[in-house]
């Protein structure tokens, strides 16, 4: 089966540097880049201590990330001066929101988000609307428990940016 769907596509330029605006997210968003968090979630064996994992984990932002990769640090073993990290990040409990009313969320849960600097010097974040991710299911019940995560993402990130999008 092959599907086509919009998806809105956010950036926001920001006053702040690449640096400051990578320091906002990763102190608004929980770590669970280093492993922990994966290899804790192998103890359990009910959904409130899976919630409580989640929630310890989790920052200020109500959001943990899982992955991070730095697309600056590579393009410049090829002579690219560039700045720019994406992460995974998410929170579980509200995924599970969408994905108890089809499975099919979980193919873009964790979202992503990318911080970068233009070659102009302009320091962006980009991600993706997560209702519009999740349109391609169909779903009245996915759709209605995925706009109060767009609310929230899209509050988080204007507000980390310091200007709107």
């Amino acid at each position: 089966m092959i599907s086509e769907y919009v998806v809105k596509h956010y950036e926001h330029v920001s006053p702040k540097s690449f640096e400051d605006l990578v320091t906002a997210f990763e102190q608004a968003v929980g770590d669970g880049d280093d492993g922990r968090f994966l290899n804790e979630m192998q103890a359990l064996s009910t959904a409130a201590e899976w919630e409580a994992l989640c929630k310890m984990h989790f920052g200020p932002s109500g959001f943990v990330h899982v992955l991070s990769f730095d697309h600056g640090r590579w393009q410049r073993l090829y002579g690219i001066q560039a700045k720019a990290k994406q992460y995974t990040y998410g929170n579980p409990i509200l995924a599970y929101s969408m994905v108890k009313h089809d499975i099919g969320a979980c193919f873009q849960v964790p979202f992503r988000v990318m911080i970068y600097e233009t070659p102009e010097g302009e320091a962006r974040i980009a991600y993706d609307l997560p209702s519009t991710l999740m349109s391609h299911l169909h779903n009245d019940a996915v759709d209605a428990a995925a706009r109060p995560i767009d609310e929230k993402v899209v509050a988080f990130f204007t507000d980390m940016a310091g200007a709107p999008a």
